[in-house]
């Protein structure tokens, strides 16, 4: 783990960080629409003036005698070509074939849209491994099935759904590849605890503390909602005091993880009913889970 030298912004710091970098983001952006608009009508001005110019001076020539109706010589009739259907087909595709790909993408990617939609299924809960740990990274769907088992139909959409998000706060590697995944994770993070739908977390001390969630402004207090469990703590409740460990077939997994719980509060990103109902079904599937995996 990063010493506290290394360590330059906290967690909370990136989230304003991150906030403002959208902000200044946005309003260049907005600068350079306004710079292109201002060129594009620009550009109609000029074309409009030159088009009155030469029609005033089409006009004068007119009204001098320089251009007689009778000097214009008439003009030739049209021949109409007659075309073949392969013409028609050729020269309709060589007119509007930018058109036409882009329909057929435009199709492809409604149909893969609707697809998506109607086949995807909404998860009920959503757990956040913020710890860094190999194991638990490649075995999210083990993760998954040991809990929905306990979960319920919350979204009422007629499936039981856990998803699994690996995110950890940070990771020890430090070359190019792992610092990428790092920022990745890492803003991923930041964005999920903006939000009201990832109410449990798995993690330890150490991570709360260099998040500097460790306060209790962010997690929930479970000595207050398990008084007496000695698995209870002011962080989350330790997984070493059930069977979370044997039931995902990892045989070494450290004393000190805990599931934690994001306790609801309000901002302008967050809905509270929401995030109250998220962090209600959460509990309830935990409180399902302890009943049977104690030790």
């Amino acid at each position: 783990m990063p010493d506290n030298e290394q360590k330059e912004k906290s967690f909370l710091e990136k989230v304003r960080e991150i906030d403002e970098k959208e902000r200044l983001q946005e309003l260049e952006e907005q600068a350079s629409r306004a710079k292109l608009n201002a060129e594009k009508e620009r550009r109609e001005r000029e074309a409009y003036a030159k088009k009155l110019e030469q029609e005033r001076i089409a006009l004068m020539k007119a009204k001098q005698g320089i251009v007689s109706q009778e000097e214009i010589p008439p003009a030739e009739p049209a021949v109409q070509k007659k075309y073949t259907v392969k013409e028609k087909i050729s020269n309709f595709f060589y007119h509007y074939k930018i058109a036409v790909i882009i329909g057929v993408l435009a199709v492809a990617l409604s149909f893969f849209l609707i697809h998506d939609f109607v086949s995807r299924v909404d998860p009920d809960i959503i757990v956040m491994i913020i710890k860094q740990d190999d194991f638990l990274m490649n075995n999210t769907d083990a993760v998954a099935s040991a809990l929905e088992k306990y979960c319920a139909d919350y979204n009422n959409d007629g499936k039981i759904k856990v998803d699994v998000m690996y995110s950890p706060s940070y990771t020890e590697n430090s070359n190019s590849a792992e610092l990428y995944y790092n920022q990745a994770y890492q803003t991923r993070l930041v964005a999920e605890f903006q939000s009201d739908t990832v109410v449990m977390f798995i993690g330890d001390e150490d991570t709360c503390k260099y998040l500097g969630i460790d306060d209790g402004s962010v997690t929930a207090d479970l000595t207050e909602l398990y008084p007496g469990d000695e698995n209870a703590g002011k962080l989350g409740y330790m997984l070493s005091g059930t069977n979370f460990a044997e039931l995902i077939g990892y045989d070494n997994m450290p004393d000190t993880y805990f599931m934690g719980f994001r306790y609801p509060y309000d901002s302008p990103t967050i809905n509270k009913k929401r995030f109250e109902n998220n962090y209600n079904n959460a509990i309830d599937t935990w409180n399902k889970f302890l009943d049977e995996n104690k030790k």
